[in-house]
């Protein structure tokens, strides 16, 4: 009696916990994979144009290089129902962005059918990023272009934003961010002298041009002249300067760090 009413307990858990287990993993949202070859600009919606995409990346490889700090845009057409914070905690997971010791990862998601956005903020980030910060980038830079359809433009000034505090954070400079816009005054007070600058700039160009030329042709000279003396004239091969090399710099692809969400950061709509 003992033996068949343990059997009919096993049995039982054994429903429930499979009938758990299935429940939840229904319940999960459906997670777009990840990008190696547009790691930074993960464009499932459509919305960026190639320079953007092109910039972004470049901009989030150079951050990564110099900090260690992941910060990925990701754009999908609508959040199958779940809610923007839970999407993009479980995105930020899946992806693990930001290394894995220092947690320094940000997430950009935007929902463009769902009108919902979330900046999903790593443990590390926490300072440099709190939620009033991330709160002003969504609202300055975020909202007010998406509200015109423009997500190309909000998308690349949100992330700029983000990139230029996480680098400040760490006190390094980054060559990829474009320098600020000229204001009103400067163009007005700049526009007397257009016509001398750019002849200062034309004649400086020709100088440097004739400069490069003759240094090229004087370098081919003594190339040669070395080559004769090297050889002895024996004919036993030529070296014309340049060494071949094995391997390549093409950019496979980029992964996340193994790095952890915070459960920090700023959604919202539009």
């Amino acid at each position: 009696m003992k033996k068949r009413l343990y059997l009919i307990l096993s049995l039982i858990f054994a429903l429930i916990l499979t009938f758990g287990l299935t429940i939840s993993v229904l319940a999960a949202p459906n997670l777009p994979e990840s990008q190696p070859k547009s790691f930074y600009a993960q464009d499932n919606a459509g919305v960026l144009q190639s320079s953007t995409k092109d910039y972004i990346n470049k901009l989030g490889r150079e951050l990564r290089d110099k900090t260690k700090a992941q910060v990925v845009v990701v754009t999908v057409d609508t959040l199958d129902g779940f809610p923007v914070a839970e999407y993009g905690n479980a995105l930020f997971r899946k992806y693990k962005l930001g290394d894995a010791e220092l947690n320094n990862g940000c997430l950009l998601l935007v929902a463009v059918k769902d009108h919902k956005l979330r900046i999903e903020v790593g443990y590390g980030l926490e300072g440099a990023l709190p939620d009033g910060y991330t709160g002003t980038v969504r609202d300055q830079y975020l909202t007010p272009a998406f509200k015109k359809n423009d997500f190309d433009k909000g998308i690349s000034d949100g992330y700029t934003e983000l990139v230029k505090k996480v680098a400040a954070e760490y006190k390094v400079n980054l060559t990829t961010v474009p320098s600020a816009p000229q204001t009103n005054e400067q163009k007005s007070s700049g526009s007397d002298s257009t016509e001398f600058d750019s002849s200062v700039a034309l004649g400086l160009i020709l100088i440097f041009g004739v400069i490069f030329l003759a240094y090229w042709f004087m370098m081919k000279i003594i190339r040669w002249l070395v080559n004769l003396l090297t050889s002895g004239c024996c004919g036993g091969g030529s070296d014309d300067g340049y060494s071949s090399y094995g391997g390549s710099d093409y950019d496979s692809g980029d992964s996340g760090g193994g790095g952890s969400s915070g459960g920090g950061g700023s959604d919202g709509g539009w």
